[in-house]
């Protein structure tokens, strides 16, 4: 046989095993799996999903409040024997205002009804009265201005102490009040120089001013 012939022979006989060789693909790269700790997913599932154990005034008004599901079956029974009641989520987010802004009360029959706020008594109006007359006297107090010599000096409750402990210095040094002086910054923040003198009368006029303003709120 030619050389030719025997080497075609070959190839031939070479390719036909070629064709017959399964072949087999790369083994495929595993999915990513995604381990879930049953603790956790149980303690989601639990936080948005709870029922509680509720007491109600006698104003349907919510007072103790527990979670059912931190309890054990003994103090869940022994809490509805006391008056608890058994409460789903969406009732208590009700309660609570997390359902429309505005809080709940229950009443008798089992269902909700919007809470008002009593009317507050005399002595509750009165007290907040005084409150806010008291507000009104700091605000007040925190704008009270003095003149001396022409120079207007800031006459609030800071000022004073810090006039007052100027002072006191100067005396328990036995300075000359009238010569003595000291850099200032008057109530337009400006920078100058004044006798203890004259911070001793700005002291006096400024707690005249704020003992004018003392006991308006027990006047009104």
């Amino acid at each position: 046989m030619p050389e030719s012939q025997g080497a075609n022979a070959t190839d031939k006989t070479e390719e036909k095993l070629r064709a017959n060789v399964v072949r087999t693909p790369p083994p495929a790269l595993a999915e990513p799996q995604t381990i879930v700790n049953p603790v956790e997913l149980s303690r989601v599932f639990k936080e948005n999903h709870m029922n509680y154990l509720i007491k109600f005034d006698e104003n349907g008004k919510r007072t103790e409040t527990y979670v059912r599901e931190e309890k054990t079956e003994a103090q869940i029974n022994k809490l509805l024997a006391n008056g608890f009641l058994a409460i789903s989520e969406t009732e208590y987010q009700l309660l609570i205002g997390n359902i429309d802004g505005q809080e709940y009360i229950r009443k008798s029959d089992g269902t909700f009804t919007p809470y008002v706020p009593p009317e507050p008594t005399e002595e509750e109006k009165a007290a907040s009265a005084l409150e806010q007359a008291k507000a009104e006297r700091a605000e007040a107090v925190s704008k009270i201005t003095v003149e001396v010599d022409g120079m207007i000096f800031d006459g609030d409750e800071t000022a004073q102490t810090r006039m007052g402990r100027t002072i006191a210095a100067a005396i328990a040094c036995g300075v000359d009040l009238d010569t003595e002086t000291r850099a200032w910054v008057l109530a337009d923040n400006t920078v100058t120089r004044v006798t203890v003198r004259q911070l001793s009368r700005a002291l006096r006029l400024a707690g005249d001013a704020q003992t004018a303003l003392w006991t308006v709120p027990y006047e009104a």
